[in-house]
């Protein structure tokens, strides 16, 4: 649609640099911005969902620069309680940002896919045979420059807002994930090993930073992706830890202890955005499945305390208090206001050692 309608290939505003000239000015800088907000999106999507990308190249327009045309991306402001001052969320350096990032990965997807889907017979699709590693190595080198010119307010030291802090681990995740296409030989497993082992460990730090800031209970779509692969690499790991010590002491050996925290921040994220997104119930039910009675006991004691009647629906606490009014209600319509309620049982539960907690907050 969007390329039917010219909206990847807008005109430019000849007076982009100059004086505002009324409303056919503004529609076309909203146009302008509507293709790199589309060109935007669509990246995080192919991404995500490992497919070739539809859209070939980015908008033919060019990114202004924030700091002499603020007004193409225009602004958003905080006003905290209690405090009569506008922050500002630097939203143009960020919109900028996000743009230029998509860039290279688009190109990157481009590479590692082609200019045309492999479909295979289950009718997913399948990446093409693997990129040179010079050609990985030049987009190592674009991802570091983009890293290295970030403005003030968005380099590591200075994020604070949930956005930024997605934006970077989304830059570690991209960062861990570069070089998986490549064969390691004796000549690179050092230098593809070091990048990806502290890729992992930034992408870890940035998430604990936003659960420490900002807390996993309110919804944020975009947070599905980097829980989800949190959640597997810190499984995976968990995995090789026990297979590579099979006489280990559990209780005393800090690295599972550790992998395991990381484990179960991961699940309980999931388990929190799953009261706003179904989507986010998914994952966390495969995350679950896959592991080990040890892990999941803690999963089920430490984060997810589950009614008993209710244990195979794994319902977030809101939505599981909603499931007990409902069937009360049904059952009082049905004239069985007089048999033992939902509550009740629950209650019962209680006194045989059983929980009905909501989830922990932190």
């Amino acid at each position: 649609m969007a390329t039917q309608i010219g909206l990847l290939s807008p005109p430019r505003d000849p007076s982009l640099d100059g004086p505002v000239n009324g409303k056919q000015r503004r529609k076309t800088l909203s146009r302008n911005f509507t293709a790199w907000a589309l060109f935007h999106f669509h990246v995080i999507h192919v991404y995500i969902l490992f497919e070739p990308p539809l859209i070939k190249k980015p908008p033919d327009v060019p990114l202004p620069d924030p700091a002499t045309n603020p007004e193409w991306y225009d602004q958003i402001w905080l006003k905290y309680p209690g405090d009569t001052k506008l922050h500002t969320t630097h939203f143009p350096y960020q919109f900028q940002a996000q743009c230029q990032v998509r860039v290279i990965m688009n190109d990157l997807w481009m590479e590692r896919f082609g200019s045309s889907r492999q479909s295979s017979p289950e009718g997913g699709t399948t990446m093409l045979p693997s990129t040179q590693l010079e050609q990985t190595n030049e987009f190592y080198a674009q991802l570091k420059a983009w890293l290295d010119f970030l403005p003030d307010p968005l380099t590591p030291p200075r994020i604070v807002f949930p956005s930024q802090i997605l934006l970077h681990s989304n830059y570690q995740n991209n960062l861990a994930n570069l070089y998986e296409s490549i064969a390691p030989t004796s000549s690179n497993v050092e230098m593809i090993n070091t990048i990806k082992q502290a890729a992992s460990c930034n992408f870890e730090t940035l998430l604990r930073f936003y659960y420490l800031r900002h807390g996993f209970s309110y919804g944020d779509q975009f947070l599905v992706q980097p829980l989800n692969t949190l959640g597997f690499w810190s499984l995976s790991k968990v995995h090789a830890i026990v297979s590579q010590n099979h006489e280990i002491h559990e209780e005393n050996n800090s690295e599972l202890k550790a992998t395991q925290s990381t484990l179960l921040l991961a699940a309980k994220g999931l388990y929190e955005q799953s009261a706003s997104f179904y989507l986010d119930r998914l994952p966390l039910q495969l995350l679950r499945s896959k592991m080990r009675p040890q892990e999941r006991n803690l999963l089920e004691s430490e984060v997810l305390f589950y009614d008993r009647d209710y244990a195979g629906h794994h319902l977030p606490g809101n939505q599981h208090d909603k499931r007990i009014k409902s069937e009360e209600n049904n059952k009082k319509e049905d004239g069985q206001a007089g048999s033992q309620t939902v509550s009740d049982r629950a209650g019962d539960n209680k006194d045989q050692g059983s929980t009905g907690k909501e989830p922990i907050r932190k």
